[in-house]
């Protein structure tokens, strides 16, 4: 009895696709094509409301309003608390988000800007891992495989569209290459190069997301640690490690010297919400750990388990003999250090005792991430080693299994979300800048101590708290986005006014005569006039340290590029010197 084989059409045209189009073209290009394709419920008119989904909407309304009002970067988010002001871009950098900021600017809607930089953050993660497990193993497939079980991955989704935690999203990016430089500096044979890959992948992280960055530095340290004898028998790579720690400070400083000036400066809501943070409550039963399924009647919000497709793919190092290899012990490594991660969130740390220290993290199951990132990476130099040298059937096998396992949670929690969001009317398809103003997240954690969301409504900005002396007044003006004009008479030595504006460090009040007064007040940003009249203008102004450390930041980019062209130039001429030599051998 004849039968019929739906697949069989699909089967061949896999199998003559991987018998005729080189890797090298086969598989970045299907990489492509299937993020792409994961990014098509963008096409629906509008945005879910994710968790924090207006706060980074709102992050892209600052910088539009800031680039037409001649401010190109503006740390302060003058629209909110009433007028008052938050200055989130002094704590998380804006610096990625830029480019999509101008798109804004230039008329795009923001709700279409912050889709462009899904789709763009989703590619470049993608052939960030893809580059990555390339590099270490020499295969394309493996690059594929580590790519799509990170990119399609169940926390990688979460971050996109349930959450929309952008800074997570963007990290994302730069962890591959984190791993990638430990590789670089602690298995490969050292070269002037190995610092490059680390110190450009922890200095990009810290840019896009503190908290992974602090995450990683943790477990890079633990890493390296655990390689110390390879360490002691090369010194070659401490220095390695010594100067690409010293390069990603150099790269960094533009982010890290004002946060760490406001923090020393400043104290912040963030202290007293980091100490009664209940981190220990939010810690993952170990059950939920892989399964990809929202949760939805829990006390705290835990976010999905990373998927099954790994517990599969891990299953596979069962069938596969380790040579000791450099690339197989870094394997291994990747992938125990995966399953450690994932599993330090849940009671296997002690949450509740010593790693309450690094509370600042929030949530236990952060450590997703990582998570996510070794075991993609581990996972796909696993199958790339277990489908070396075999059939093409088996490798086709392989790619159906990667597209199911990794497809499913991909696509569920999306179709999860969008059917969730519709049926609630939560689908953002426009951002006014009223509707930004009031999107302030995490407890207004970077407001200084003293200050409350909801303390300043009703306000306006145009609160002036005068002195006792009748005669005083003062009426506020703003003549442009971020500028605040106070027009004062009447005062006496020693009045003083309350400026509408929530203080951090660099705010300055510049009077007429070109002078200006720094001031420098935590709980409330008053003024005293040096003249019983006039007028002056409260503006804020990049710090002389956050100058001084942009022009590091700077100097230092320039010189990795140069550095970086340099090698590349001589590396091409000894490959040229070498097969002239080659050649004049053979004649």
């Amino acid at each position: 009895m004849k039968t019929f084989n739906l697949l069989a059409p699909f089967e061949q045209f896999a199998e003559q696709k991987l018998n005729t189009i080189p890797a090298r073209r086969l598989y970045p290009r299907l990489l492509a094509v299937l993020i792409l394709l994961g990014f098509l419920p963008l096409l629906i008119p509008g945005i879910p409301n994710g968790h924090d989904c207006m706060y980074h909407l709102s992050r892209l309304v600052t910088l539009r309003e800031g680039i037409r009002a001649g401010i190109p970067l503006p740390m302060i988010n003058y629209d909110a608390m009433e007028g008052f002001g938050y200055g989130p871009g002094l704590f998380y950098s804006d610096l990625y988000f830029y480019p999509f900021g101008l798109l804004a600017a230039a008329g795009v809607p923001v709700v279409v800007a912050y889709k462009l930089f899904l789709v763009t953050w989703g590619l470049l993660t993608a052939f960030s891992m893809y580059h990555v497990a390339k590099r270490i193993s020499g295969d394309e497939f493996t690059g594929f495989a580590a790519a799509l079980l990170y990119c399609w991955s169940s926390y990688f989704a979460c971050d996109v569209i349930i959450r929309a935690a952008v800074g997570e999203v963007m990290a994302f990016l730069f962890v591959p290459w984190c791993i990638y430089g430990l590789w670089n500096v602690l298995y490969e044979e050292p070269s002037k190069r190995s610092c490059l890959p680390l110190a450009l992948g922890y200095a990009g992280l810290f840019y896009a997301h503190n908290i992974t960055f602090v995450l990683m530095c943790l477990i890079g340290g633990l890493i390296t640690a655990f390689n110390l004898p390879a360490l002691l028998r090369d010194l070659r790579r401490i220095g390695m490690m010594v100067c690409a720690g010293c390069l990603a400070l150099g790269l960094a400083a533009f982010a890290l010297v004002p946060l760490m000036e406001q923090v020393s400066s400043l104290r912040f809501n963030l202290t007293k919400a980091t100490l009664a943070s209940p981190i220990a409550d939010r810690m993952v039963p170990f059950p939920r750990l892989f399964l990809e399924l929202p949760y939805m009647k829990m006390e705290y919000w835990i976010p999905p388990g990373i998927g099954i497709i790994f517990v599969i793919v891990f299953l596979q190092r069962f069938r596969v003999k380790s040579e000791r290899t450099p690339s197989d012990r870094f394997r291994d490594l990747c992938m125990v250090t995966g399953f450690a991660a994932l599993v330090s969130a849940t009671e296997f740390l002690p949450w509740q005792g010593l790693m309450r220290a690094i509370a600042a993290i929030q949530f236990p199951w952060r450590l997703y991430l990582p998570a996510t990132a070794f075991a993609a990476l581990g996972g796909g130099l696993l199958l790339g080693k277990l489908l070396s040298g075999r059939p093409t059937a088996m490798r086709r096998t392989w790619l159906w299994i990667l597209l199911c396992g990794c497809g499913f949670p991909w696509w569920f929690l999306h179709a999860y979300l969008y059917a969730a969001k519709i049926s609630e009317h939560e689908i953002k398809r426009d951002v006014s800048r009223e509707k930004a103003a009031e999107s302030i997240v995490s407890g207004v954690h970077f407001l200084p101590q003293g200050h409350v969301d909801g303390d300043y409504d009703g306000l306006g900005g145009k609160a002036v708290v005068l002195s006792a002396n009748p005669e005083a007044k003062a009426e506020v003006a703003y003549p442009s986005w971020g500028k605040l004009e106070i027009t004062f008479s009447g005062f006496e030595s020693g009045d003083r006014f309350e400026i509408p504006r929530v203080y951090y460090k660099g705010y300055r009040v510049e009077t007429e005569d070109g002078g200006f007064i720094d001031v420098s007040e935590q709980d409330h940003f008053r003024f005293r006039p040096n003249s019983g009249s006039g007028k002056a203008i409260v503006v804020y102004r990049l710090t002389k340290l956050h100058r001084a450390a942009s022009a590091v930041s700077l100097l230092t980019l320039a010189g990795t590029v140069f550095a970086i062209l340099f090698f590349r130039r001589k590396q091409r001429r000894k490959q040229v010197s070498d097969s002239e030599s080659v050649a004049a051998s053979a004649g």
